[in-house]
């Protein structure tokens, strides 16, 4: 009997953050998770421009190392605050078939991640959609600007995990 083949799961980078960026974020969550699921990162359609006007962040760096986002809060600026409520949600759209492209191009997918406004994109659907399961399972941390990896939260993802692998 052949193995069972590894679950795969889209991650949604966050704002300031670049496909190779996250993926090297993930490191600890991906290595607690090998063998079972393979994470694909991807980031946000929009480069993130300098502040200081200066050209995109990144300079010349490869496109899989450019700074981008999902999406921005003010009409005039390529900014994201989330210490206030948005203005806008400049670009949604644009993230939205982003996502719905890496889907069909990509996929499938078992699953969805996002870290920070990757996150909040994930949840756009995934609140509401997790409700209509019965014996859904969301897992939260109790806060920081980190991908939670600790002891607890690794066994919660691989006893999530392991239900699809029988």
């Amino acid at each position: 009997m052949a193995a069972p083949q590894p679950l795969r799961v889209l991650c949604l980078a966050g704002f300031r953050q670049s496909e190779r960026g996250f993926r090297e974020k993930t490191g600890a969550l991906r290595k607690a998770l090998r063998g079972r699921a393979e994470l694909v990162c991807l980031s946000g359609p929009h480069p993130i421009v300098d502040p200081a006007g200066a050209g995109p962040e990144s300079g010349s760096c490869p496109p899989e190392e450019q700074p981008r986002g999902w999406w921005f809060s003010e009409q005039g600026a390529d900014v994201f605050s989330a210490l206030e409520e948005p203005a806008v949600c400049r670009g949604l759209e644009e993230a939205l078939g982003t996502v719905a492209q890496a889907l069909n191009v990509l996929g499938p997918f078992d699953g969805l991640l996002g870290f920070s406004l990757g996150a909040a994109l994930a949840a756009l659907e995934s609140m509401q959609l997790a409700s209509r399961f019965t014996g859904s399972i969301t897992l939260t941390h109790s806060g920081g600007h980190f991908i939670p990896a600790a002891a607890s939260q690794r066994q919660a993802y691989l006893k999530f995990l392991d239900q699809f692998a029988e």
